[in-house]
This record gives C-alpha cells, structure tokens and sequence, in this order.
C-alpha cells in the first residue's frame, strides 16, 4: 500500500493539515526497514526532499527517519554507497545512535573494509 501512496506524493510538496501529518516520512521509512526494500526506501527519501516537505519532520522525528534509513543501507546497499550516505548524514542530517554505528561496522566488516574503520570514527 505504501507503494501506492508513494506513487501519489512523491512528486509533490505538501504542508501539514493534521497534527499526524508529521508521523508519515519517519512512519514511512519504518515500514521499508521492516520490508528491507530500499528502492521504496530512496522514493520516500525522494519524496521528503521534494519541496518543503521535510518540515513534516521535526528533530526528534528527523534522527528517527534518518537512523532507519542508514540501517537500511547498512543492510541492503554496497560499502561505497553506504559510505558516501555516512559521510554526508552524518553528522549535519542525524547522529549516528549506537545502533547505527554497529550496522555500519557490520557493513564494513560484511565487505572486508574494516581498514575504513578509522576513517569513520
């Protein structure tokens, strides 16, 4: 279902009606982490760009997003696009919580990349 409503919004800018309008983006990327789907992950990070529609999310709400996202490329993603995400996220989008920094280890471990490990520390 998410897919279709992506087809509907992700084009668009929105401004928030409802006080829920603010759970949608971080709601939203729970449910590509709990799919383990990042293409539907990237069209709702397309969509959060789109305009002013990342002013649904405020700074709590931005760290959750941003934290699902990045376990998600720790997941699914090669090391050098996870990297590349790593080093423009963080930490001017979110703070890497402890969770993220051990998928991120784990990625680099996965990939025999551990060299990096300095690098992002």
């Amino acid at each position: 279902i998410i897919s279709e409503v992506l087809d509907d919004v992700e084009n668009r800018s929105f401004t928030p009606q409802d006080p829920d309008d603010a759970n949608f983006f971080a709601t939203a990327m729970q449910v590509c982490c709990d799919l383990k789907d990042i293409k539907l992950a990237y069209r709702v990070n397309k969509a959060l760009e789109k305009g002013d529609n990342w002013k649904f999310l405020d700074m709590d709400r931005l760290n959750v997003y941003w934290s699902k996202f990045f376990s998600l490329l720790c997941m699914m993603e090669q090391i050098d696009v996870v990297l590349k995400w790593y080093k423009e996220m963080s930490p001017s989008l979110f703070y890497p919580n402890p969770k993220n920094i051990l998928d991120l280890f784990q990625a680099l471990d996965t990939a025999n990349h551990l060299e990096v490990l300095p690098s992002v520390w």
